[in-house]
């Protein structure tokens, strides 16, 4: 079942009232409002009490403003990936794999998802000089099953994509949790590749 609810987050009277009639009602959320440290830092002091008390539940940042991220290289990956700053403030993620080194891979923090049909998707912005493949690890008891999805075709330009994963989700029967990873590879031909992206959520 999906609620929703309207708040001016910027109307302390309207939080207050909020925050008291929901206190640990969420088992996530997402704070997708404004992108200044500030008003992050102010979302995270209303509304992280208004999540619930089981160990599952999650407060989100979905960007790279500075007040950290939920996203990380792994073990696969040759090179690590810095926060930048554009022209207007925004901040996001970049990643340049160079001659010699071959493969950058980073991913989610691991996340409980629905399964039995339910929809999850994962949205983020990106842009890229080469292609670069999303997937899943699911995590089990005793092992780790990589599920390739796609491959994402390079951008010039900054793009946003949605990846249905409700049918590898809701396939892997008795995985404990899963994470959502981006992989890029330098070809051959070239002699780096880049990539970017920011705005990384799950939406179920």
């Amino acid at each position: 079942r999906i609620m929703f609810f309207k708040l001016d987050y910027t109307d302390q009277k309207k939080v207050n009232l909020f925050k008291k009639k929901y206190k640990n009602f969420f088992d996530i959320i997402i704070d997708d409002g404004g992108h200044y440290k500030s008003h992050i830092i102010k979302n995270l002091k209303n509304f992280f009490h208004c999540l619930s008390a089981n160990k599952f539940s999650h407060y989100i940042i979905e960007d790279f403003e500075g007040s950290g991220t939920i996203i990380d290289s792994t073990l696969s990956s040759e090179m690590d990936f810095s926060v930048e700053t554009a022209s207007n403030g925004n901040k996001y993620a970049y990643a340049r794999i160079d001659t010699p080194n071959i493969t950058f891979e980073c991913a989610l923090d691991e996340y409980v998802l629905p399964q039995q049909g339910a929809s999850v998707y994962l949205e983020m912005d990106y842009k890229c000089s080469s292609e670069f493949q999303i997937g899943v690890y699911s995590n089990y008891n005793q092992s780790v099953e990589k599920n390739d999805l796609l491959f994402v075709t390079a951008k010039d330009e900054w793009s946003k994509i949605y990846v249905n994963l409700t049918p590898t989700v809701s396939s892997s029967i008795g995985a404990n949790s899963f994470r959502i990873y981006i992989n890029q590879r330098r070809t051959s031909n070239n002699s780096f590749s880049e990539i970017y992206f920011d705005n990384i959520k799950i939406i179920y």
